[in-house]
This record gives structure tokens, C-alpha cells and sequence, in this order.
């Protein structure tokens, strides 16, 4: 008689590992403490790489209610070498300035100007006939609006500091800004993809917020000149997105949620708490897994009617 096979052990629960990156040569599998170490010394030598964060900009768009981070802002913003470019200068100031009057207007309604104003002869604003009326030669701006043509090559329609997409105004700020983070990125894919194959070792971080199904995970890539790539799971999803949200609102919803999964499950975000509180708070008794997966739902209808 032949010998008895050993029976196999049963195959315990795992998590799937994390996704390898892929590049056409060998990459050097960093430690965790040469991962951290090398983000350090390229931060400090201003040499770090990679996509908008959503984190960052809602926390420019809804909390950062000082001059002195406006000013910080504005300084980051002027020293885009695109303004050097005379065949795309006039796009980029102009984005500029709606940028720096919209931040203004949010000032504004804080008090950070009320000393400054009097002094004026205008007050600057943005006109969008979706914004709502509230200046004087309203039906001049809208002539000009026309004329103009304004908003027909945009990626999304302005819609002033209380979108008409839903009821909760959070979730359609929540819409705006997912869609200009993988708008943005999906522009600035062919310069991220070209630093990624310059890479020579990447380490792959993974946290999780007590709770949360969704893992977060961020690939950071070592360049050879001791830069530091950092690539979020979900970029490869803007890589082909067309210029605005209505030629492919599929392919939006499907990046943008992935953006969205991050910023809810990111235990480091303290800002989600404070967009879930009006689900959290309500008569429904949501769960915070329930109250985040209806934020998502909320926000995705949004994007989808941009």
C-alpha cells in the first residue's frame, strides 16, 4: 500500500494582502523605519510627490479661518510654475483668482475682514446663476456670464457657499472638492506615473480606523534623488477622467469614492466626525458605519449632478 497522504489544516481567516507595486525594474522593499525615514528628509528638503489630499483641502475649504494660512496659501499657489508658461498662464490665473475670491468670501462671513472693508468700493464675489442672487449689477454680471461663455469648459458649475445639490450644503462641498481632488490629480497622473517609474524602493503603509471595514493604503516610493512619491490606492482611477464631470459622472462617482472610503476610514481624519454629526445625531440612530456609508450615498448623488 501506497503511503497515506496527510490530511491538509484548515485554512484560517486572512486579510488579502496589501497590492505590490508594479514597474518594469526591481524595487527594494523599504522597512517601515527607512520608509518614514526617507519621507522625513524629503519633506525637509522639499522633494515629497503626489496627488491632492482630501483631508488637506477640506481643511482649507471649511476650517482654515485665518490670514495667516490665506497668505501661506496664496504664497504656495504664486509659485506655480504654470504661471511661467505664456501658453497656459491666462488658465491658471484665472483659476487662481476664483480660488482667491472664494476664500475670501468664507473670511468674510467670519469677521476676518470687518476692519478692512469700509475702506473698499467693492466687495469681491463670485456670479454663477446657480449661486443665487446678492449683488447690485447682478444682470451685468450675468450679460458677461453669458457672453463670455464662462462655465462651459469647467469641471463643475460654482455654485456659491450653499450648493443646491441637497438639502445638507456639507455634502455637496464634500461633491466640489472630491471631484477637483481626482480632476486634479487625474491632470497631474502623467507627471506622478513618470516620478513612479523613477522610483528605486517603496514601502506600502496600511491603517484602519477602530471599526472600519476600509483600509487605507498608501504606497511611498523612494526616488533616486531621494525624493519621496506618495501614491494613494485610488489614482490609477483618475488616470483617464475627461476635464468635466458630466462627459463621465460613472467614472467620477467611481474615483470619488474611493477617495471618500479614504477620508472616512483615515483614523488620523478628525474632520469626518464632524461631517457625519448631523447623520450621527439624528432621530435614525445611525450606526457610524451606517452614517458613513449614507454620507457616501449623499455626496456620490451629488457628484453625479454636477
Amino acid at each position: 500500500m501506497g503511503k497515506r497522504k496527510r490530511a491538509k489544516p484548515p485554512r484560517g481567516k486572512r486579510s488579502s494582502p496589501a497590492p505590490q507595486p508594479k514597474a518594469d525594474h526591481k524595487l527594494r522593499h523599504l522597512s517601515e523605519d527607512e520608509a518614514r525615514d526617507a519621507y522625513h528628509a524629503a519633506k525637509k528638503a522639499k522633494k515629497t510627490y503626489g496627488p491632492m489630499h482630501m483631508r488637506l483641502v477640506w481643511w482649507r475649504w471649511r476650517h482654515n479661518r485665518n490670514l495667516a494660512g490665506f497668505v501661506a496659501d496664496l504664497r504656495d499657489l504664486i509659485k506655480d510654475e504654470a504661471l511661467d508658461d505664456p501658453s497656459s498662464v491666462s488658465g491658471h490665473l484665472a483659476r487662481l483668482i476664483e480660488l482667491i475670491v472664494v476664500r475670501f468670501e468664507r473670511l468674510v462671513e467670519v469677521g476676518v475682514f470687518d476692519s478692512a472693508l469700509p475702506r473698499l468700493t467693492a466687495l469681491p464675489m463670485l456670479y454663477s446663476p446657480h449661486a443665487g442672487k446678492g449683488a447690485s449689477e447682478w444682470e451685468k454680471a450675468k450679460t458677461l456670464y453669458q457672453q463670455k461663455k464662462v462655465g462651459t469648459q469647467a469641471l463643475l458649475e460654482y455654485r456659491g457657499r450653499d450648493p443646491q445639490t441637497a438639502r445638507n450644503p456639507v455634502w455637496g462641498e464634500l461633491a466640489e472638492i472630491a471631484a477637483r481632488v481626482v480632476h486634479q490629480a487625474g491632470v497631474e497622473y502623467p507627471k506622478l506615473i513618470s516620478d513612479k517609474n523613477r522610483a528605486v524602493g517603496f514601502h506600502v503603509f496600511e491603517k484602519r480606523r477602530p471599526g472600519a471595514k476600509k483600509t487605507v493604503r498608501l504606497t511611498v516610493y523612494l526616488l533616486g534623488d531621494k525624493g519621496v512619491l506618495l501614491w494613494p490606492n485610488w489614482l490609477e482611477l483618475c488616470e483617464e477622467l475627461p476635464s468635466r464631470v458630466s462627459d463621465n459622472p460613472d467614472a467620477y462617482k467611481r474615483a470619488a469614492k474611493a477617495v471618500l472610503d479614504e477620508f472616512f476610514a483615515d483614523p488620523g481624519n478628525t474632520f469626518s466626525n464632524d461631517v457625519l454629526k448631523a447623520l450621527l445625531d439624528s432621530p435614525s440612530g445611525y450606526s457610524r458605519t451606517e452614517a458613513v456609508k449614507q454620507a457616501i450615498k449623499n455626496v456620490l448623488a451629488c457628484v453625479e449632478r454636477l
